[in-house]
């Protein structure tokens, strides 16, 4: 996991606010697709999943965490992943 903080670019100097908003508005996106994955269960999990699965590539570029983290594996790689939105006494 990496934990240092990260540079600013030149670019990113030149507008902060404008990348402030950018990278709030990133957060956001995730923190409530996250939210309705894990606690909306009208959710359509393998939707949320597809979409997480193709944003987060472009998300870690855009970080430049590309080449800190392991690659990211070809679609037809993926773990089969199968989520249940209910617990165990069915609710």
């Amino acid at each position: 996991m990496v934990s240092k903080t990260q540079h600013l670019e030149e670019h990113e100097q030149e507008n902060p606010e404008w990348w402030a908003k950018h990278w709030k508005d990133s957060s956001i996106y995730f923190a409530m697709r996250l939210h309705s994955l894990f606690f909306d269960p009208d959710t359509d999990a393998d939707l949320t999943l597809n979409v997480l699965r193709a944003a987060v590539p472009a998300y870690i570029e855009s970080l430049g965490l590309q080449d800190r983290l392991r690659e990211i594996p070809a679609k037809e790689d993926w773990p089969k992943i199968s989520i249940s939105l209910e617990g165990d006494d069915g609710r």
